[in-house]
């Protein structure tokens, strides 16, 4: 996979779907999250196809729980008012405020 964040990945995930995916950095930041997501080297076929073969429908269905919670609109919107709130109140400036990290995991 590459994405610029890992879309595909998180919505591997919530369709109940292990995803196997090459080491980039938005992916090892949720893959580093859940352990539903495995990172292989992208010239290792063997690897990846152990990693299918290990497949864990328990790491999928708690992976998918936490991408839900990460991921939806009562949390995103969590972030943005921590964010702007901060930028209101002067403690943060534009440069500094970086609302996937606002985020409450």
């Amino acid at each position: 996979l590459q994405d610029a964040y890992p879309l595909t990945a998180i919505e591997a995930l919530l369709c109940g779907v292990a995803p196997v995916c090459c080491a980039l950095p938005g992916t090892e930041e949720i893959a580093s999250e859940t352990a539903a997501i495995s990172l292989v080297d992208g010239q290792n076929s063997q690897a990846a196809a152990d990693r299918v073969l290990a497949f864990n429908r328990s790491a999928v269905d708690d992976g998918a729980r936490l991408m839900r919670h990460k991921f939806d609109w009562t949390t995103a919107k969590a972030r943005y008012r921590a964010a702007f709130a901060g930028l209101a109140s002067g403690a943060a400036t534009s440069a500094t405020v970086d609302v996937t990290r606002a985020m409450p995991r």
